[in-house]
């Protein structure tokens, strides 16, 4: 049921980056440099697949939803303005906000199957077998809302805040991404290339790649061929390849 309601769910990302509903869909490659636009066919891939609608009225305890994810386990991990929400098939279970978890942005299981969860105002928690642990402005975050979260190769955890980027080392240690160039922008997305390269998208539109925790290149929104980048996504199989979601002309 969990693996029938997420090909759903993938559809409706494919349609939506294809610009079917909002927008148009472009790539350049690392170096700007336009590619002619690509579409997305989804036809005859919907066989099989039901879609179901989970809403505040049958279940859900919140009729919102900014995130979703999946561990091992086969959870299905929600974040919404009303908290972290789990699902395992059957039932949701909201946790308590007494465990400062009240609004999530952002989530990610990374490759030890942990979850990050990304609060929209203290901070970033880890989840590992249900204990908790945060960082928050006092342990080296520059804002308490978060925007994005990624893990690059070496196991480093990226986190992208409303005031630049913070790395949480496989040690546990959170340090400053401390790059002037971003510092003060709101980190909208942080997604993972292939090989070492990861890309960032901040809320003005402004495009930037990472490698090795070092922002490698910076381009302004005013410097790419398409103006107001809404999401971006890597192309899996061309390196160095980026498809830009932007705005209908």
């Amino acid at each position: 049921m969990i693996k029938r309601l997420f090909g759903s769910v993938l559809i409706l990302l494919l349609l939506l980056l294809a610009g079917s509903v909002h927008g148009e869909i472009s790539s350049v490659n690392a170096s700007g440099i336009p590619n002619r636009p690509l579409s997305v066919d989804p036809t005859g891939k919907t066989e099989g697949f039901s879609a179901i609608l989970y809403n505040n009225p049958n279940g859900l305890p919140t009729s919102e939803a900014n995130a979703i994810t999946e561990t091992e386990e086969g959870f299905i991990w929600i974040g919404s303005y009303a908290g972290l929400i789990r699902y395992d098939g059957n039932t949701f279970e909201r946790f308590d906000s007494t465990t400062g978890i009240a609004n999530v942005r952002c989530l990610l299981v990374d490759s030890r199957n942990r979850l990050w969860i990304g609060t929209n105002d203290s901070g970033v928690y880890l989840m590992t077998k249900g204990q908790l642990q945060s960082w928050d402005k006092g342990d080296g975050l520059q804002s308490s809302s978060i925007r994005a979260i990624e893990e690059d190769p070496d196991g480093n955890i990226l986190v992208g805040s409303a005031a630049g980027m913070a790395v949480i080392n496989p040690e546990l240690k959170m340090t400053d991404l401390n790059d002037e160039r971003i510092a003060q922008l709101t980190i909208k997305e942080i997604r993972r290339g292939t090989g070492s390269l990861l890309y960032g998208l901040t809320t003005t539109g402004d495009l930037f790649t990472l490698k090795d925790c070092i922002i490698t290149s910076f381009i302004s929104s005013s410097e790419l061929p398409a103006e107001g980048v809404l999401s971006i996504l890597p192309d899996p199989e061309n390196p160095g390849y980026l498809y830009l979601h932007r705005p209908p002309a």
